[in-house]
Parts: structure tokens; C-alpha cells; sequence
């Protein structure tokens, strides 16, 4: 992206004064409307400022969290500038907790579609932690990230509904306490994560702990739950002669994953010093 940009407050921004004199070069050129205002930018103009596509632009206008025409390819600059600002900040820092967000736009920063976050809108929660006062200049409810993302990966999780979108940020903390004691209590992982994150409901810690070992058994088989009876049974084939195939050992301990059956089997054999088998 070709973005003229600052910081201000620690925070990355495009100029205001750079996108207006885009704006104008635009409008003198007989591109837009000749009488566009100060405060006005056009469709090819955003595109200049953004390095992008006016046709992106055009897709980004038909978003519902995109400002409203004020006429044909004609936007208003300051909230133009304002999207973009967060649009841009969004693909690549965290927001704050008060940070005020639509769902279309807690979607993008998770990772999932809209659909994903916008069926929820009806739901209890989020209904109850709407505000008036939150609502954008479209009229779109926003509410603060940490409702929001309280909502996805606590709320949801409580009705054990399945996780979606990227990983849950606290799952590299959960690795490094379960690095440190493979054997942590959802107790003392709970404990661990208080002093920073505050409390967080037992059924986030339970789901945080099974994909922690889940990661760390892929990283290093051994600590799988299922590698003790992986070597049983190739112990036991190898002493019938009988050479254990990775589809009878899938078979075996009812897993439904060539990948890890395959892990399991090569750390196995490496632990008996036998050759693995196919």
C-alpha cells in the first residue's frame, strides 16, 4: 500500500492533510465533481491513497460499516479516514478492551466470515451489553472488544459450542505452564493466567488445556496420551512377528487421524529401535 501515514499517540494514521490534497488534485482534474468540498473525497481518489483498486473501493462501499455516499462516488473524508484507520490497524495490532467494534468487524479480526459473528446478533448476551450511545454513523450497534471477545471465546464455549476462527490468544500461555508441568490441573492453569487475564470460566480452561496437548503432542509424540499403548501394541506384534500396518493401529485406538497414527508409530519404533512400519 502506497498509505501517506504518521503516528500519533503510538498509533499508526493516514494524513489528513495528504488524503485531502489527493482529494482536491482529483476533483481539479475533472475526475469527480468539480465543487467537491474540503471534507469530501471521491471513489478514485481513496483508491490513489490506498494503493488499491477502485474497484476495491467500490466493494468496500458496499460494506454496511463503509460511511454513506453523499452522493455518486462521493464520500465524506473524515470518516473515510476513520475506517480506513481502523480497517488498517485491524490486520495488524490488537485493539483495545474499550476499543468499539461491529461484529463485521470482530469477524475480520478473528479471522472467520461475517456470517459466523452476525448470527449471533440476536443472542442474549450481546443484546444485553448493547448500548445506543455505541451505534456508528450507519446506525450499526458496535460494542467494547472485550464484551465481544468475551462473548466468542467464553460465552460460547460455556455452551459448548465448537471454537472458530484463529486460535485462542491465550493458547501459547497455556502451552508454555503445561511446557513447564505436562501434568497442570485446569486449576492451576486457571491460577497461572489470573495475575494477567483475571478469571476466566472453566470451560475456556478445559478447551485451552485439551488443544495445548493436542500442540504438544504434535510437537513431540511422546507426550501423547495414546503413546504408551502405540508401543504396547508394536511391542506386541513385533513379538508375534507380525508387523503392525498405521491402518490397524488407527483401527486400534480408534483415531480417525493418518497423521498422528503416523506420528505415533515413528516415535514408537524409535523408542523400541525398530523400523517403522508402513
Amino acid at each position: 500500500m502506497t498509505l501517506a501515514i504518521r503516528r500519533h499517540n503510538g498509533q499508526v494514521k493516514i494524513d489528513r492533510k495528504y488524503a485531502q490534497r489527493i482529494a482536491q488534485e482529483h476533483a481539479r482534474k475533472g475526475r469527480v465533481h468539480a465543487n467537491l468540498a474540503d471534507d469530501e473525497i471521491s471513489t478514485g481518489a481513496i483508491a490513489e491513497l490506498t494503493g488499491v483498486d477502485p474497484q476495491t473501493v467500490s466493494r468496500w462501499a458496499n460494506r454496511d460499516t463503509f460511511p454513506r455516499r453523499r452522493r455518486r462516488g462521493v464520500f465524506p473524508l473524515d470518516e473515510v479516514l476513520e475506517w480506513l484507520n481502523k480497517y488498517h490497524r485491524l490486520r495488524h495490532d490488537k485493539p483495545s478492551d474499550d476499543e468499539l467494534l461491529t461484529l463485521y468487524e470482530f469477524a475480520r479480526l478473528i479471522g472467520v466470515t461475517e456470517r459466523s459473528v452476525s448470527q449471533y446478533a440476536d443472542d442474549p448476551y450481546l443484546l444485553a451489553t448493547a448500548k445506543e450511545e455505541n451505534r456508528d454513523h450507519n446506525d450499526h450497534q458496535r460494542w467494547p472488544y472485550r464484551d465481544l471477545h468475551r462473548f466468542w471465546y467464553e460465552i460460547r464455549w460455556s455452551r459448548g459450542e465448537a471454537p472458530k476462527g484463529r486460535a485462542d490468544p491465550l493458547l501459547d500461555e497455556v502451552i508454555a505452564v503445561l511446557r513447564e508441568n505436562g501434568e497442570a490441573s485446569d486449576q492451576a492453569i486457571a491460577s497461572a493466567l489470573r495475575a494477567v487475564h483475571g478469571d476466566i470460566v472453566s470451560a475456556r480452561i478445559k478447551r485451552l488445556r485439551l488443544a495445548a496437548k493436542s500442540q504438544l503432542a504434535i510437537e513431540d509424540p511422546r507426550r501423547d496420551p495414546l503413546f504408551g499403548r502405540t508401543v504396547a501394541l508394536m511391542r506386541d506384534a513385533a513379538a508375534a512377528q507380525q508387523p503392525l500396518s498405521r491402518r490397524r493401529l488407527t483401527q486400534e485406538l480408534g483415531i480417525g487421524s493418518p497423521p498422528r497414527a503416523k506420528r505415533l508409530m515413528a516415535a514408537a519404533a524409535q523408542e523400541l529401535g525398530q523400523p517403522e512400519s508402513s
